[in-house]
C-alpha cells in the first residue's frame, strides 16, 4: 500500500508490475490513469498547474488509502498524483488497486477517484489560451459522486434484500461496505455469509457456490440481530405470530425442525411455505411468536 505525491510523471506498466511483483494472491487489478484535457468548461486551455501542502497532502491520502482497506479486501493499492506544471496530455494522477476479486478492486478504485476529485487537498489552477488563470473548485457532478461513499443507512433502514440473490457475495460484500457501518463476512465450512446485524438481515452463499442464494430477515429484535425494517420485510412486516404467518400465506407445505448443535443453543423451529416463487421458512420461538424468516428462490421444478 503506498502513496506518492511527486512533479516527475509515472509508468504505468512500471508501477503495476512493481505493485504485483511475486504475488500470487492477486486475481484482479484496476488501474486508473487522469490525463489533462484540451479544454475545460468549453474553453480550451494551453497549461494548469497543482498545488499541495507537503506532509498534510500524503497524510490525508494515506488515510483515505487506508479507509479504501477498511472497506474491501485489498491485496494491494497505489495512489500516485502530481504536481506542479502540466500541459495538455500529460498524466495527473494514477490509482491501481489489486484484489483476489475484481468487483473489490473496480469499486475501490472508484471510490478512491471519487475522493481525490472532491475532497483531496490540491489547488488546480487552470490556464487559457489567452493567458488568463482561474483556480478550479470541484464540480457538482463530482461532489455528488463522492457523496454516496458518505451515505450510510440507520440501524433497521431499508435494504431490498431479493436484489442481492444470485449475485457473488464477495461483490455483494464490496457494494454493501459503502454503507452499511457493520457487516461481518463468516465461512461455516462450505458455506460463507453477510451479517447485517444492525438491518437485522443475513445473506448466505451455499455449498462453496460463492454466489447468495438464500437470505434471513428478522421479525423482532433478538440476542443479536435487530428487528429488520417495515420496508425490508415488505408483505411480511405487519405479522407477529406463526398463526398471524399462516392465516396470511396458507397451510405449510412442510416443517423446520429444532436442530441441537454443539457448543450452541437449538435452532429454531418452524413451518415451511411456498410463496411467490420462493421457499419461505418461518421460524418461531415457543410461545409461537416469529422470529426470522428465511428466504430462498425456489428451484425452476418447485416454481408454481
Amino acid at each position: 500500500m503506498a502513496v506518492r505525491v511527486q512533479e516527475a510523471d509515472f509508468d504505468l506498466g512500471a508501477e503495476v508490475r512493481s505493485l504485483t511483483a511475486g504475488r500470487t494472491d492477486i486475481g484482479a487489478v484496476v488501474t486508473f490513469t487522469g490525463t489533462v484535457r484540451g479544454e475545460a468548461r468549453c474553453a480550451p486551455i494551453s497549461a494548469m498547474a497543482l498545488e499541495h501542502y507537503p506532509g498534510m497532502t500524503e497524510a490525508e491520502l494515506d488515510r483515505v488509502e487506508a479507509e479504501a482497506r477498511a472497506r474491501w479486501p485489498l491485496a494491494a493499492s497505489l495512489v500516485v498524483h502530481r504536481v506542479g506544471a502540466l500541459r495538455p496530455g500529460d498524466n495527473i494522477v494514477l490509482v491501481v488497486t489489486a484484489s483476489a476479486h475484481r468487483h473489490a478492486a473496480f469499486e475501490a478504485a472508484e471510490f478512491l477517484m471519487d475522493y481525490l476529485k472532491t475532497r483531496a487537498p490540491f489547488w488546480k489552477k487552470e490556464t487559457g489560451v489567452d493567458g488568463t488563470g482561474t483556480w478550479v473548485d470541484a464540480r457538482e457532478s463530482d461532489e455528488a459522486a463522492e457523496a454516496k461513499w458518505r451515505e450510510a443507512p440507520a440501524p433497521g433502514s431499508p435494504l431490498d434484500p431479493g436484489r442481492f440473490v444470485g449475485r457473488p457475495i464477495m461483490a455483494v460484500l464490496a457494494e454493501l461496505r459503502r454503507s452499511v457501518p457493520l457487516i461481518q463476512y463468516v465461512k461455516i465450512e462450505d458455506d460463507e455469509f453477510l451479517k447485517l446485524v444492525e438491518q437485522g438481515l443475513y445473506f448466505q452463499a451455499t455449498a462453496n457456490s460463492g454466489v447468495i442464494d438464500q437470505y434471513r430477515m428478522h421479525v423482532k429484535d433478538s440476542g443479536e440481530y435487530f428487528r429488520a425494517g417495515r420496508d425490508t420485510l415488505g408483505a411480511f412486516a405487519d405479522l407477529r405470530t406463526i398463526d398471524e404467518f399462516e392465516a396470511r400465506h396458507g397451510a405449510a407445505e412442510d416443517t423446520v425442525p429444532s436442530v441441537r448443535i454443539s457448543t450452541r443453543p437449538p435452532t429454531l423451529a418452524g413451518r415451511r411455505y411456498r410463496i411467490a416463487g420462493s421457499i419461505v421458512s418461518a421460524l418461531h420461538d415457543d410461545d409461537g411468536n416469529l422470529v426470522s424468516l428465511h428466504v430462498e428462490p425456489a428451484r425452476p421444478h418447485e416454481r408454481p
